[in-house]
């Protein structure tokens, strides 16, 4: 049986973008579905994903299919629980022990290291995230901090520390304010 945990609707501060998700959570795990709809040199795009976790939220599956320029790409993205990645069944070796995924089209998937990590008040920790980088769809390595501030609060930081945002969430790890970036305008 599948129970909902959380719906956001973000806005994307500076363009007009937006990304509407859904939380839920299954007897296999956790998932996470939604929609991000944005313009790029004038064109429209959709982009559908789809993150699957087990349990322990780490990441097992991921598809995503990108709309734009009238046609739709896809990407079937597989971790295996001995850290090895494929995306469209072949093998990619720079994912290589990667835990979780990184969608860097939207804040959704903050929420898969949130909560996977469990970190208590004042705790950090460290990851390298699969990056499934936007725009192009690049697949690399990101290493990632998170820094636990408060109940609803986290640091988070990247690029060696040359980026960082405090990540204001619900009670599930949703993202309802990414620092400068993404905010919720809806929330349930």
């Amino acid at each position: 049986m599948t129970q909902h945990l959380s719906t956001v609707l973000w806005r994307f501060r500076e363009e007009a973008h937006s990304d509407f998700c859904v939380l839920s959570q299954s007897d296999a795990g956790y998932e996470l579905e939604g929609v991000v709809l944005r313009g790029q040199d004038g064109q429209p795009i959709r982009i559908d994903y789809h993150v699957r976790c087990d349990r322990a939220w780490r990441t097992t599956a991921t598809t995503i299919a990108i709309h734009e320029n009238g046609g739709v790409r896809r990407l079937e993205i597989v971790a295996q629980p001995d850290g090895q990645w494929q995306v469209d069944g072949e093998a990619l070796a720079v994912w290589q022990g990667c835990t979780d995924i990184d969608l860097g089209f939207s804040p959704a998937t903050n929420t898969v290291a949130i909560g996977r990590l469990k970190l208590a008040v004042g705790q950090s920790a460290e990851l390298d995230a699969a990056w499934v980088r936007w725009p192009g769809f690049t697949f690399e390595v990101l290493p990632q901090r998170y820094t636990r501030l408060a109940d609803d609060r986290y640091l988070y930081e990247s690029r060696n520390g040359s980026f960082q945002a405090t990540l204001i969430v619900d009670a599930h790890g949703m993202v309802l304010d990414y620092e400068n970036l993404w905010h919720a305008v809806a929330h349930t």
